[in-house]
């Protein structure tokens, strides 16, 4: 009876966590006044960054598709789960492109620390296959963003014109960020 009991309470207690969370992000998502509001920010004219393989690229080269724009760090816990929640959706929605860009970069890590954790992947058989990039030194992304207010790993939703549709911050776990990015996704794509 005590461990029934014990597991109805553990049950309501994960419930009302996730419950917490979801409602935590669904406030970040603009309603409609919000998503067509000319005052949006529009990625495909915003920035340029860094790219694992060298070179730059722009956000604008997105213009046209449906973009998951993750900033993340190559050392943070939840931003390493986050990959693999990416990867499912990368093999899922082959039609969008997904862009990864470590914003860690101000507070310390390297171009090197990101190939690394990329690495460990690999070695997983886990082909974490989009597009990597990392922020200046001087964390222009960190700060234009409100990185070091909003946590990482913080994903923006972009719908083909480079607006951000829907915004996921933090991690909650595979399943229910999945589906919550899921929902996004299939809603854009209809």
């Amino acid at each position: 009876m005590i461990r029934i009991l014990a597991v109805i309470i553990v049950i309501a207690l994960l419930s009302t966590v996730a419950i917490t969370f979801i409602s935590l992000d669904n406030k970040n998502r603009p309603n409609d006044d919000e998503y067509n509001n000319e005052s949006n920010v529009n990625y495909t004219e915003t920035f340029v960054f860094n790219l694992l393989a060298g070179g730059q690229k722009n956000m604008s080269e997105y213009y046209g598709k449906i973009v998951l724009l993750d900033f993340m760090g190559a050392n943070c816990g939840p931003c390493q789960n986050m990959m693999y929640v990416l990867k499912q959706l990368s093999v899922d929605y082959p039609e969008i492109e997904i862009v990864s860009i470590d914003v860690w970069i101000v507070l310390g890590e390297t171009s090197n620390t990101l190939q690394q954790m990329i690495n460990l992947y690999i070695q997983q058989d886990v082909d974490l296959d989009w597009t990597f990039g990392y922020d200046d030194p001087s964390g222009t992304l960190y700060y234009k963003y409100n990185i070091d207010e909003n946590g990482v790993p913080l994903i923006h939703v972009l719908d083909k014109n480079g607006n951000i549709y829907y915004t996921k911050k933090g991690y909650v776990d595979g399943y229910t960020d999945y589906y919550l990015l899921k929902q996004e996704i299939d809603k854009l794509i209809s």
